[in-house]
């Protein structure tokens, strides 16, 4: 971060590659709230990965984070730079604050707005998903499924997170453990009833 700050401060352009997924939008918004004291007239530069992509023999794809795209794609996106102004930073570091003071266990994406959120707000998707499953199913079935169907902008760890979670609160329970130095996700779990 120092590393940033000395050469935003020196006058080198800046440029912020952001999506609207929870994690990228809060490091954007983080990192505004960081330059704004420094009052500098560098350019910052705002790209956003775009929603959906056409590509090859009539397909679509949607990517959900930069994570998604491989490094040697990036050069491609550069078109889509927008030049931020003071205004935006502004806007930013308030929406930190405002986030940072509501201090809530998670953020989302709710009606195109980053909200805070509690941590069970995902519990009805993922409860969804195992309602489809036979009384014993994989949990990486569960995971993928929510992942790949849903596509909210969370991880498979906090997914994974929160069916640990149900499992304490008894709602399933573990039939086959993980392999030794497997991940959990490998487990067979069971429905129970409440």
């Amino acid at each position: 971060m120092s590393s940033v700050i000395e050469r935003y401060v020196a006058g080198e352009e800046v440029r912020i590659w952001y999506s609207y997924n929870p994690d990228e939008l809060c490091g954007m918004y983080w990192l505004m709230k960081q330059l704004r004291p420094l009052n500098c007239q560098t350019t910052i530069y705002l790209v956003k990965l775009p929603a959906w992509e056409y590509g090859k023999e009539n397909t679509m794809t949607s990517k959900i984070a930069w994570g998604e795209v491989s490094p040697g794609e990036w050069g491609k996106y550069i078109t889509l730079q927008e030049k931020a102004k003071p205004v935006f930073l502004s806007a930013c570091a308030m929406k930190w604050n405002q986030l940072q003071n509501e201090n809530a266990p998670l953020r989302a994406m709710l009606n195109g707005k980053l909200q805070s959120v509690s941590e069970d707000i995902y519990d009805s998707f993922i409860l969804r998903e195992i309602a489809e499953q036979p009384e014993q199913f994989k949990m990486a079935i569960v995971i993928g499924n929510v992942l790949g169907k849903y596509q909210l902008g969370i991880s498979d760890v906090w997914i994974s997170n929160r069916i640990d979670k149900m499992l304490e609160d008894g709602v399933l329970e573990i039939i086959q453990d993980a392999p030794k130095g497997e991940t959990n996700y490998r487990r067979i779990l069971r429905k129970r009833m409440k």
